[in-house]
This record gives C-alpha cells, sequence and structure tokens, in this order.
C-alpha cells in the first residue's frame, strides 16, 4: 500500500504544471478488519476514460513518447481493488 500511496502522490506532482495536489487519509476499525482510505486529489489533466484500463497493467505509460520520467504507476496487483473516478479534467 505505502508503494502505490507514493506512485499517486509522485504522479500529481509531476503532471500538475498548476494548482494544488492534496492528500487525504483516513482509518476506521471494523469487527473483522481495519478499514484504510487514501485520496489524492490534483488539478491535474485527469486520464481519459477509455485510457484507464491501461493503469491496471504492469508499468504501463499512457504516452511512452513523454518527456516526463517513469516506469508508470504500476497497479496491476490492484484491479478492482482501486475505484477510478479520474477523467479529463479531473485529476484525482
Amino acid at each position: 500500500m505505502q508503494q502505490i500511496v507514493v506512485n499517486l502522490v509522485s504522479n500529481a506532482v509531476k503532471f500538475t504544471q498548476e494548482g494544488r495536489v492534496e492528500v487525504w487519509s483516513g482509518a476506521r476499525a471494523r469487527p473483522e478488519c481495519y478499514e484504510v482510505a487514501v485520496e489524492v486529489i490534483d488539478t491535474g489533466p485527469g486520464i481519459a476514460e477509455e485510457d484507464q484500463a491501461q493503469l491496471f497493467r504492469a508499468f504501463s505509460r499512457l504516452s511512452p513518447a513523454s518527456d516526463m520520467e517513469g516506469a508508470g504507476l504500476e497497479f496491476g496487483d490492484c484491479a478492482g481493488a482501486l475505484p477510478v473516478p479520474w477523467g479529463p479534467g479531473y485529476g484525482q
């Protein structure tokens, strides 16, 4: 989980040219487990709906020719576990 949060925050900072990056977290105890939520909100460009499926391919990049460095977010093991409320103009 730590690496996922680091990747999300790093990507938010990298792609937010103007505006803000916010990180929110919370936890609560349930009888059977602890529930943890982390939300990264930014004013970056967002991810088009047709590109969102690529988030869950190992080390996938949406713009391989981009001048941005990095290996990709690496959410391959998280398919179905992470909500994807992103879209163009909705960098969350």
